[in-house]
């Protein structure tokens, strides 16, 4: 597998993530689990994209799926149109933050993905969230 370093032609270093038919089936036979079902969306770089749902709707297994961290059952996930796996330093790309230990509540979404950028060596995170909250949403960013 090649890796390859990304930007594009707008001088915005910022991946677009697409997710196309994804769907995380766990177990076998009679106890199979449909974690998620036929997923698709894109993510324009720049932007912070919220998964809202009830628990279980499968919102931290398709980010997981995402970074590699569990196999899709089927469909794909990728960064401007390269997976995860494919990408030359995907942590200094790529911020995901899954489930919400060590977020102090008055934090805002601003304020916590600096955190996150200051520890991932990433000095860049956009002003477009600094008003929303973290309470209640799994967030990820593509600065």
């Amino acid at each position: 597998m090649e890796s390859r370093r990304i930007s594009n032609s707008s001088g915005n270093s910022g991946l677009l993530i697409e997710v196309n038919s994804l769907t995380k089936v766990f177990g076998h036979g009679n106890s199979q689990v449909n974690a998620v079902t036929d997923l698709s969306f894109s993510a324009k770089p720049g932007r912070v994209t919220g998964f809202l749902g009830p628990n279980g709707a499968g919102k931290t297994t398709s980010l997981r799926c995402l970074v590699n961290l569990v196999a899709p059952t089927t469909g794909s996930a990728t960064f401007s149109g390269i997976s995860y796996h494919d990408l030359d330093q995907p942590a200094h790309s790529i911020g995901v933050s899954l489930g919400f230990t060590g977020i102090h509540p008055g934090r805002s979404a601003y304020s916590h993905l600096k955190v996150l950028a200051t520890a991932g060596k990433k000095n860049t995170v956009s002003q477009g969230c600094n008003s929303k909250n973290l309470h209640g949403q799994t967030l990820f960013n593509s600065v």
